[in-house]
């Protein structure tokens, strides 16, 4: 946090290699962050901060960090909307798969569904909905879609 003259008075350090955050309603903020570098295990989470950092939860995503912040997180109505990949079930061979997914303000999870794209597909929200913008292998080009809540 900063004072009036721009001098630090506040800070909290989280135990995280990457991840994404987002001020929160309240002057709170959510981050989404995963604990190692990359990897089919590397599991990412959904930590809430209140105004003076003080964490209010933190819980575990089906979303799994492979490596280079391939995930994304933005505000919702009901809390917090994640893309990102997680792993199918496939004990034969590790096969990630894209995902969204809505956290409610409890940090509850409410859905997760499946979406196709060739990369993590990009979010931004506004006031009554989100962007989603994806590359479609199947078609060769990038689409943008309009949802509302």
């Amino acid at each position: 946090m900063l004072d009036s003259s721009g001098r630090l008075i506040r800070s909290k350090r989280i135990a995280a290699r990457q991840g994404v955050v987002v001020a929160g309603p309240g002057g709170g903020c959510s981050l989404l962050s995963s604990i190692a570098v990359g990897g089919k295990d590397n599991k990412v989470y959904l930590l809430t901060l209140d105004a003076e950092l003080r964490e209010l939860s933190k819980v575990e995503t089906p979303l799994i960090g492979l490596g280079g912040r391939d995930y994304q997180m933005i505000l919702s109505p009901h809390g917090h909307l994640i893309i990102g990949q997680r792993s199918e079930a496939n004990p034969q061979k590790f096969v990630p798969q894209k995902i969204l997914v809505e956290f409610d303000s409890n940090a509850k999870l409410i859905w997760q569904q499946s979406i196709s794209s060739q990369w993590t597909p990009l979010l931004a929200p506004f006031r009554a909905g989100f962007f989603l913008g994806r590359e479609r292998s199947d078609i060769h080009g990038f689409d943008v879609e309009k949802y509302t809540y």
